[in-house]
């Protein structure tokens, strides 16, 4: 079996990335085909002339625009050279679904959501363009919706990340799919000690406005409670100005340092609505259970009142109450670790290999 894999853009690590990874440990000698690439962040996972870019590559300033291109990305991704690969697998959040296969192959999509910047995200992806940027951007909608729509009769099927994702492509697309959630690494996280546990909370995450770390904030501003904001992103100098005394902002955490980080925390905030999220499964097996919005892939990762605790408004009053419920409850750390091991890395490959291979 001949095999390629086409990734949305290979800019910076995260969970989508996860997956790319267990794919290209999986099927080794498969190509990678990819919109754009910053080399210099991937140079220790992938060897000169893996990855095979779109002219994208070419554009402006192209490794920080690359969103700004987004209606040029249909076309590019239908200009990739899939000639004699009997099996493409797709990693898609955006435009990755829609490349063309040989139309004899197998397009085996795993589909993070139907293209989120069209359907779900229009007025915050748009919130930081400028007013002829975001005219332009808005008027290009209605075509990438279609596109979107029709490009899925080249899919044989769909792999939703999560339930959530499946109820998304039965609305948009009228399709269905088997869902296999994304790798949490139940072994690199682990428990610390009870004596280690330190009194602060967390929140791991880009700062970009769907996130709203401004919630988790603003709550723990209000109740003097200390909390840790690590990550980077456009929301940092905002979230720092709403911020109290009690507010910690690390910027970037070094790969290494993020399980004793989760681990020795009270508790991870999740605030953002998610198509899974990884983060809550990794606190779940470092012992530490999550204050999450309970809408989305939360709903599915968190149990609410035994591994975390939901608030089903994302409004500060609610973290609020989430926050003083939590205080007050007793989390199983065997209860924590039984959940997040649902979601094992050694889960996801078998399912992924058996779904590609069926």
């Amino acid at each position: 079996m001949k095999l390629a894999i086409v990734h949305e853009w290979l800019t910076g690590l995260g969970g989508a990335e996860r997956c790319l990874k267990v794919f290209t440990e999986l099927w080794p000698d498969a190509p990678i085909f990819a919109t754009v690439y910053n080399q210099d962040k991937f140079s220790d996972w992938f060897p000169p002339g893996k990855v095979t870019t779109s002219y994208i590559q070419n554009f402006p300033n192209a490794l920080k625009w690359y969103r700004h291109y987004l209606p040029f990305m249909p076309r590019a991704v239908e200009s990739y050279d899939l000639r004699g690969y009997d099996v493409v697998l797709s990693s898609s959040h955006c435009a990755a679904g829609g490349v063309k296969p040989d139309e004899d192959a197998r397009h085996v999509s795993y589909i993070y959501t139907p293209m989120r910047y069209v359907w779900d995200l229009v007025d915050i992806y748009t919130s930081n363009m400028g007013p002829l940027t975001r005219t332009i951007f808005q008027s290009q909608v209605p075509r990438l919706r279609r596109w979107d729509v029709e490009r899925t009769k080249r899919v044989t099927h769909f792999l939703p990340i999560s339930e959530t994702v499946r109820e998304r492509i039965n609305r948009i697309y009228n399709r269905d799919g088997k869902v296999v959630y994304p790798p949490v690494r139940d072994k690199l996280f682990q428990p610390c000690k009870p004596n280690e546990k330190e009194d602060y909370f967390l929140v791991l995450s880009r700062l970009v406005p769907y996130k709203r770390i401004d919630l988790a904030v603003e709550a723990c501003t209000r109740m003097k409670k200390r909390l840790i904001v690590a990550g980077d992103g456009g929301q940092l100098a905002r979230l720092k100005s709403i911020a109290g005394d009690t507010i910690e902002f690390t910027g970037f955490v070094k790969e290494e340092d993020v399980p004793p980080l989760i681990a020795k925390a009270k508790a991870l905030f999740h605030p953002s609505l998610e198509d899974f999220g990884i983060v809550p499964g990794e606190a779940a097996c470092a012992g530490t259970p999550t204050i999450a919005y309970g809408v989305g892939g939360a709903s599915e990762t968190v149990i609410d009142g035994v591994t975390g605790v939901f608030f089903m408004e994302q409004e500060v009053e609610k973290v609020i109450e989430a926050v003083e419920k939590f205080e007050n409850l007793n989390f199983e750390v065997s209860e924590l670790r039984k959940q997040g091991e649902k979601f094992s890395e050694e889960r996801f490959r078998q399912e992924i290999w058996d779904q590609v291979n069926g």
